[in-house]
């Protein structure tokens, strides 16, 4: 009896070992109040985990969605819609603190989402190293930003229209070597003071910011920051170091969006079970007109 107890004893001091280890391993966000605590910022949106990571994007006149990632990308522009002021929050930057964390394909449903309730939207692909936005919407990036900015171009030459209305596309152009500086043009605030007031909305995809320094340059030119955050077990120590990035730029973050996340995702989150399945039943199973957007977030 007495070996049985030490290894009953000894099991139960193993596993509850085990348990505090994995817990101090897990830096991720389990519930959005947690996001705002270690961060110091609001969460203005929770985007789903899309099923076999597939996003979709949906052309305007398309059936309306009902799904719980529609619901969700519907739910942030909401949030952000009145969380800004549309004199001065024109131009806002999407970026995140690392590769992958979807803020590209975040960028591109928002961009539709705000042109589907009647906003004039653009979306320029300022990450001139990895750009995609272009290839979401199947066009041309042979000129873009980068032809602007080296004045290889005019600015009726580099926005182009989508098929989706209300929504028009500035991609990231020609290859560069000199990204970051290229930045930095004068040029870069000459456009966004032109476009200004051709649209409400100008969403600017930048690379991550612990990447490189391009995203750095972009904050004095943007209004303000929305951080996307792919929660993960690694990102709480990430996404500090990212808003500490920004704090020392002197951004305006407007807040974060925690993207790809589960069902069992805190109080607070995507919604409850309760409406997540009802979501998922009204949900079409093969909904018409569609476009995916495929492949690894950017």
């Amino acid at each position: 009896f007495l070996v049985l107890g030490a290894a009953l004893v000894v099991g139960l001091i193993a596993g509850f070992g085990g348990a505090c280890l994995a817990e101090m391993r897990d830096k991720s966000f389990r519930a959005p109040h947690e996001a705002c605590y270690w961060l110091g910022l609001p969460v203005l949106g929770q985007v789903p985990l899309a099923a076999a990571n597939r996003v979709q994007l949906y052309k305007a006149g398309a059936q309306e969605l009902h799904g719980a990632l529609a619901e969700a990308h519907r739910a942030l522009r909401t949030a952000l819609i009145f969380t800004t002021n549309a004199a001065t929050h024109r131009v806002i930057q999407i970026t995140s603190p690392c590769a992958g964390d979807g803020k590209t394909t975040l960028a591109a449903n928002l961009g539709f989402s705000l042109a589907q309730s009647g906003k004039r939207v653009l979306l320029i692909d300022a990450d001139l190293r990895h750009p995609r936005l272009h290839t979401l919407f199947g066009l041309t990036d042979r000129t873009g930003l980068s032809s602007f900015l080296t004045e290889q171009a005019d600015l009726t030459d580099v926005v182009l229209r989508t098929d989706v209305p209300g929504l028009a596309l500035l991609p990231s152009g020609p290859r560069q070597h000199n990204p970051a500086e290229l930045l930095t043009s004068p040029r870069l605030k000459e456009l966004l003071d032109t476009l200004r007031g051709d649209f409400d909305y100008i969403l600017v995809d930048t690379p991550p910011l612990l990447t490189v320094s391009d995203p750095c340059v972009v904050v004095a030119r943007a209004d303000a920051v929305l951080l996307v955050i792919r929660n993960s077990r690694k990102c709480r120590p990430q996404a500090q170091q990212a808003r500490a990035v920004l704090d020392t730029m002197g951004a305006k973050v407007l807040g974060i969006v925690l993207n790809r996340v589960g069902r069992r995702f805190g109080p607070g989150g995507h919604g409850s079970l309760l409406y997540q399945a009802a979501l998922d039943r009204s949900t079409p199973q093969v909904p018409p007109a569609r476009r995916d957007l495929q492949g690894v977030p950017n």
